[in-house]
Parts: C-alpha cells; structure tokens; sequence
C-alpha cells in the first residue's frame, strides 16, 4: 500500500513522523520520484535489429532524445553479421533504458517482436523499425491521445519518407477514423504499423501475439484481434520518419493475403471492405 499510493501517504507520513531522525530529506526526495513516475507512465519500445548499421545510430538517436523520458527500449538484436550488435551496446553504456536481447540464431521478425512483448514492462507498447526515425514528440504525442482518449486501444501517426541520406521526400497521411482504417487494415494500407502505440491497460495480458507471417500481415493479423477491446485512430500529425523501401506485391504475397482476408471472416468479429481485394493491384501502399 505504501509504494502503491504514495501520493495518499507522503503528506500523512511527513505530517507523523517529521521528527523522526531517521526519516531523512533524501528518503522524503525518494517518495516523491516514486509519485512522479506513477504519473508518467512507462512506454516499451520494441525495436527488431537485424543488418541495420546503416541507419540504427539515427533510429536510436531518434528514440533516446524523445521530449517523454520514461520509456524503455527493448533491442531484438537477430543475429546480425554486421556492426548492428556493436552499435547497440555502444549506445546501452551511453543510455540505460536500453534493453538488449541477443538471439543466438536468426529466428525472424514474429519471433523477435513476441521476445520483446515478453521483456515489456509499460503499460503502453511501441514499435520501431531500425531504418527509420521518430520526431522528438512522438512518443509524448501518442500517450497523451491515449491517455485523454480510453476507449482508443491503438494509434498511429501521419509521417514522411525520406531516402538513404535522410532527406524528405514525400508526406503521406492515412483515415483518421476507426471505420475507414479498418476497411483496408489487413493490407496495411490505413496504417503505419511501426508507428503505432498500444494501449496494453485494457487489452487481455496474452493479446499482443504475432504470428510467423510475412511483412505486413504479421502486423494486420495482431491489429485485428485488437478491435474488439476499443478503437484504431491515427494522428494528424506528422510523427514517423520512414525510409523509404520497395515492397512490391507478388503472386505469392497476393494468395495469403486472400488466405488472411477469408480468414479474419471466419474467425474473427471482423469484416473487411470487399474492394480492399483490389487494392493491392490498383493502388501501390505508401507504407511499404
């Protein structure tokens, strides 16, 4: 009860027992952290590493220097066999709040991202691709919107894509709205995934799960479990830095993403817009 509430006893407790020479200034400091931290919820970052040297120093830069500081950034560091491993120590020495898993063979994205969710400690979950950036006030940004808004269970963001040299290449904007992200959610067309933020407080503790599937289905599959515990909102603001990358739809990406859309049916209260079939031919996504 007394870490528990401490905002409740602290005055109490000074009122009682000031006088107590054993009750001393730095002791009386140490209560009051403990009120701020429950104040400032704990953000976990989960960040899959594999062959990024290029450009984790920015990505990791990016999330160390966020105006919200109490977060914890969990590294899933895949057996890579370039500098990415060097690179993530190097700034864990710099920067506690920087967790390393190391795997001892390549076990791949799905896995990487549900050894991560086990290690989380927040009550609200961030993901992070290791090309890209987060503006500064992202992660203050999307828990203030979750916070002010509790029937919302996930946001995402509007963003940029830059090129290898970081520079700006093009905005891109998704619907703000829960019925139009969920028209199209299983194609990723609607939303950033790696820029979303979870609101795990009013989610069942064994939800967030990823299945082995390929880019982004792994995403849309866990998003669609997702809706029936609140909303999916995206932000218009423009807080992801995504570099850009081709991810073009072939044949065989095409015939599971009909497998995943007949299947979200069947087993899920979900029901996807028939013409999000025809998207993946017509309309080339943004967020690949």
């Amino acid at each position: 009860v007394f870490i528990n509430n401490p905002s409740f006893l602290v005055p109490a407790l000074f009122i009682k027992i000031s006088n107590c020479p054993i009750l001393t200034k730095k002791f009386l400091q140490s209560l009051l952290i403990i009120n701020m931290s429950n104040n400032k919820p704990l953000v976990s970052i989960i960040l899959p590493v594999r062959n990024q040297e290029l450009y984790l120093l920015f990505c990791l830069e990016s999330l160390t220097h966020q105006t919200y500081k109490n977060i914890e950034i969990i590294a899933i560091e895949d057996n890579s066999t370039d500098n990415s491993l060097r690179i993530l120590r190097l700034f864990r020495k710099r920067d506690r709040r920087i967790l390393i898993i190391k795997n001892k063979k390549q076990y791949g994205f799905s896995v990487c991202l549900n050894r991560g969710m086990n290690k989380a400690k927040g009550d609200f979950i961030a993901f992070m691709n290791a090309e890209d950036q987060s503006v500064r006030t992202r992660i203050r940004r999307q828990l203030e919107f979750l916070l002010s808004h509790q029937n919302v269970v996930a946001c995402g963001t509007f963003g940029t894509t830059i090129n290898r040299k970081g520079k700006m290449l093009k905005k891109f904007k998704f619907p703000e709205n829960h019925e139009e992200i969920i028209k199209s959610l299983m194609i990723g067309f609607t939303m950033q995934f790696e820029s979303t933020m979870i609101n795990r407080r009013i989610l069942p503790s064994d939800i967030i799960k990823f299945d082995k599937n390929p880019y982004p289905f792994l995403f849309s599959e866990m998003f669609v479990k997702l809706i029936p515990y609140g909303l999916l909102i995206n932000i218009d603001k423009s807080l992801y830095q995504r570099r850009s990358r081709k991810n073009l739809w072939t044949i065989k990406r095409y015939l599971f993403f009909i497998k995943l859309f007949l299947k979200s049916i069947a087993t899920r209260d979900y029901r996807p817009s028939f013409e999000s079939l025809l998207l993946p031919i017509t309309k080339q996504p943004s967020t690949f």
